[in-house]
């Protein structure tokens, strides 16, 4: 008897549990070894929907079947941001970001070396009379903005945090 009512309450614990987005899309009761509850709660079904537009369901399934367990969060946080990115710009996705990112940071690397050598220069003739003058970008980088240089840490023009 006491195996039985176990079950039972079991069964009445997995039933009282709301499903999924994902079972619920599916019109399903979601059960206990669920691979996708964890990563979609029922309040968030769009998160979900944004998630099988772009995967479907059997593929992110095979995704999280086949790494080891540690690795299903990594994974899922990553197929989400894939998805919302894709969303927003459904022809360029992560790709676009990743140019544009790529793009800046060629933009600003001679910027930061010539910021690190100016740096470096002030540093080694602090002991002089040198008071060290302001920085001045290269041509390169005379359009880039204070918030690109502080992408790389200089809170200020010619100052490293």
């Amino acid at each position: 008897m006491d195996g039985s009512s176990s079950l039972s309450a079991a069964a009445t614990a997995t039933h009282n549990r709301p499903s999924c987005a994902a079972c619920k899309f599916q019109h399903r009761r979601c059960m206990p070894d669920c691979i996708l509850a964890p990563f979609f709660p029922a309040s968030e079904q769009q998160k979900f929907l944004k998630a099988h537009c772009l995967f479907g369901v059997k593929n992110m399934q095979k995704q999280l079947q086949a790494l080891d367990p540690e690795h299903n969060a990594e994974a899922m946080k990553t197929m989400i941001y894939e998805a919302e990115v894709r969303h927003i710009d459904p022809v360029g996705g992560c790709r676009r970001i990743i140019l544009d990112l790529e793009s800046k940071l060629q933009r600003t690397t001679p910027c930061r070396t010539r910021l690190h050598e100016h740096e470096t220069d002030r540093t080694s003739r602090a002991s002089a009379s040198h008071a060290g003058g302001e920085y001045a970008p290269c041509h390169r980088c005379s359009a880039t903005s204070g918030a690109e240089l502080d992408m790389f840490g200089y809170h200020s023009i010619g100052h490293r945090r």
